[in-house]
């Protein structure tokens, strides 16, 4: 089942790109669709904001498998396993240091109380692949804060210029 999510979650995002040629992917198309599985975006369970913003195709598909990772992990453990909980999905485009760079928050609350995983391996295959896509796809870095009203994530990378 966990292949299988991470084949959909790829297959959507390949789906955008060729739409443009391989060119690029929106990123509020990309998270909408990353999330369907998982509940109704625009409906109080599911919110996202932010500015238009194409990605690279690497950065799509990097992206991608962040988003399904994170979903499924929230809708296992976190704010979308529960009735009340809920999630929002925002970003923002940053002048730092001569670069536009794109901050992602992801943002659960309602769920149970977040907490680090633990176990022979702390750090399971799905954590490794978020940090691991976020460095080498995104060439970013995640900040992961697990407080008392759920899981709040900061994804940050520089985003590429792409071509209308």
């Amino acid at each position: 089942d966990s292949l299988l999510g991470r084949l959909q979650a790829l297959s959507r995002a390949h789906d955008q790109l060729l739409q443009t040629n391989w060119q690029s992917a929106e990123l509020g198309i990309l998270v909408a669709a990353t999330l369907s599985p998982y509940g109704k975006v625009g409906r109080h369970n599911v919110v996202m904001d932010g500015p238009t913003v194409r990605l690279s195709p690497k950065q799509s598909l990097g992206l991608s498998l962040v988003l399904h990772e994170l979903a499924t992990n929230a809708s296992k453990h976190g704010a979308l396993s529960m009735k009340d909980g809920h999630l929002s999905v925002t970003w923002s485009v940053e002048l730092h240091a001569g670069r536009l760079e794109l901050h992602l928050r992801w943002q659960e609350k309602g769920g149970p109380r977040a907490s680090r995983p633990s176990g022979a391996d702390p750090q399971g295959f799905g954590m490794k692949l978020i940090q691991g896509a976020t460095v080498y796809e995104l060439d970013g870095r995640t900040e992961l804060d697990f407080g008392r009203d759920g899981l709040t994530v900061l994804i940050t990378f520089p985003l590429t210029l792409i071509g209308e």
